[in-house]
């Protein structure tokens, strides 16, 4: 018999990489409200926009030129890990089930991600000295706090940020989804990484970006629509 975590366990990849319909993604997170073990998958899967985000529009273009994407090497997993694994703050194994809702665009970008992303990974991950660190202040009244640190790469920003959330002295205790954006120079927002946190806890993510500090104007954190801004700061 087919059980909610069952008929969700796919949608977690497709979440993070923002290809679900709006309703699916308000389903997707009473869903996670409820759900620790996907919660926790939804975790795993946090290191894959930034990854697969380092894919510049030129290999972009002459890869979907194709008319058929080439299958992923055998040695794809391991190796994507490696990068990741370069790059979380804790061991993580996001491959580790299939995604069928994002497999024909995880297809198509493997053999760029394969050339691209995981020798940068590699290379500019160690001990890297921030270029920017702010402190966000709130928009609208909140529990909320954190500060972000960008450093610049060769392939653009990576993106640290610690958000914490205050104990509450009263009320129920309930976990809320949240992301963390840029603003860059034309004024278009870029998310970035997100993550789940409730009252007392305090939330480490790691995202990035293919444009210079530079480029980048603000950044904030958002609740889970992507729309509203709850802290803010300028670059």
């Amino acid at each position: 018999m087919m059980t909610d975590h069952d008929m969700y366990a796919d949608w977690d990849a497709a979440y993070v990489l923002g290809t679900l319909t709006p309703s699916e993604r308000e389903e997707y997170e009473r869903h996670l409200a409820v759900c620790g073990d996907c919660r926790m998958a939804l975790t795993d899967l946090l290191p894959l926009p930034g990854l697969l985000g380092r894919v510049d529009e030129a290999d972009r273009a002459e890869l979907l030129a194709g008319s058929t994407p080439d299958a992923p090497p055998p040695d794809l997993e391991r190796r994507l890990l490696a990068a990741a694994r370069a790059e979380a703050p804790t061991p993580i194994a996001w491959w580790r089930r299939t995604r069928t809702r994002v497999a024909v665009g995880l297809a198509a970008a493997a053999a760029v991600v394969l050339a691209i992303v995981v020798p940068i990974a590699l290379r500019d991950a160690p001990h890297s000295q921030p270029t920017a660190s702010v402190t966000l202040s709130q928009t609208v009244p909140s529990a909320l706090s954190a500060s972000v640190e960008l450093t610049r790469t060769d392939w653009g920003t990576r993106i640290d940020m610690v958000c914490g959330y205050a104990d509450l002295e009263e009320g129920s205790y309930e976990r809320r989804a949240y992301g963390l954006f840029v603003v860059d120079a034309a004024g278009k927002a870029h998310e970035v990484s997100t993550w789940w946190a409730g009252p007392g806890e305090e939330a480490h993510t790691t995202g990035s970006i293919d444009l210079n500090v530079d480029q980048l104007r603000t950044v904030e954190v958002r609740a889970a629509d992507g729309r509203t801004v709850l802290l803010a700061a300028d670059v």
